[in-house]
């Protein structure tokens, strides 16, 4: 996987073995945060490629507690050597670059499957004019400010500030720099973009299912319902309703660290769960 696309930008290093946000962190020689895997299928294997941003990566846990490899090994344990999971997942991305990446270098390994996680706003955002440089978003050395956001006392006293100045500051101005970027930038949106990426796969065959990770305690599924809709508009791409499996196991604040969102491998247990639920009920077509 060796090609280069200025829409992605940025991508995980082959065989990295380290420790990020206080857990380890290890790519494969294809650069993805997965076991190692061929770039041929294997025979009577069932390959499913799971796309995404920071929490369908892992951020902040273990390899081994990754929802995506949650989903393996339950699957292993109910129908052996017929599923293959593969987490293409890269920190940071936009819906632009997750669906660029697909193309330059997930579809290479011709997947049976497409898993899309999305946010509640990648149906509404418009796409970048263009994907920064490397250059412009790796920080420097004295960039404090990014390094310093690895540590735990400095991200909590981010967010109790946060918390505390929140009701007194006006978000007016976020609003207004919303509506002047989308006034100035390319027009097409998300929305647009996923469609023609769901198309092009039903084409090919490959079945696309999409669903929400949710980060804490699920209290209405009113967010889910625009996701839902957009799915059931698009005949290429099954929308999976996992709520009603986390509903009630949920916790109401499992992140994990204060300060930081992601959620901990607690959740991502449940993610995986709630997916294998999913195989096995037949909502996820075999």
């Amino acid at each position: 996987m060796e090609d280069d696309n200025p829409d992605i930008s940025w991508k995980l290093k082959p065989n990295v073995q380290a420790i990020y946000k206080a857990q380890p962190f290890s790519t494969n020689s294809l650069g993805l945060r997965n076991p190692e895997i061929s770039l041929e299928k294997p025979a009577d294997m069932i390959r499913v490629a799971v796309l995404g941003r920071s929490i369908t990566m892992g951020e902040g846990v273990a390899d081994h507690e990754v929802f995506s490899q949650i989903l393996q090994n339950r699957l292993d344990e109910w129908q052996p050597h017929r599923y293959e999971i593969i987490n293409c997942a890269v920190s940071g991305y936009s819906v632009q670059q997750v669906l660029a990446f697909y193309e330059t270098y997930v579809s290479k390994l011709k997947p049976d499957m497409i898993i899309f996680t999305s946010s509640k706003k990648d149906l509404t955002r418009a796409r970048m004019k263009a994907i920064p440089s490397l250059a412009e978003v790796q920080p420097s050395l004295t960039d404090l400010n990014y390094y310093l956001s690895y540590t735990y006392i400095y991200e909590a006293a981010k967010f109790i500030i946060k918390k505390i100045t929140a009701p007194f500051i006006s978000t007016e101005w976020d609003e207004q720099l919303a509506g002047v970027n989308s006034s100035t930038a390319d027009t097409l949106t998300n929305d647009i973009l996923l469609s023609a990426f769901v198309e092009n796969r039903h084409r090919e065959n490959i079945e696309s299912y999409i669903f929400m990770p949710k980060r804490g305690e699920i209290k209405s599924d009113d967010v889910f319902h625009g996701l839902r809709k957009w799915a059931e508009q698009h005949p290429g791409i099954t929308y999976l309703d996992v709520n009603a499996y986390l509903q009630n196991r949920m916790p109401k604040s499992a992140h994990i660290y204060f300060g930081d969102t992601h959620p901990d491998p607690q959740v991502h247990t449940l993610y995986g769960e709630a997916l294998f639920e999913q195989f096995k009920s037949g909502a996820i077509r075999q």
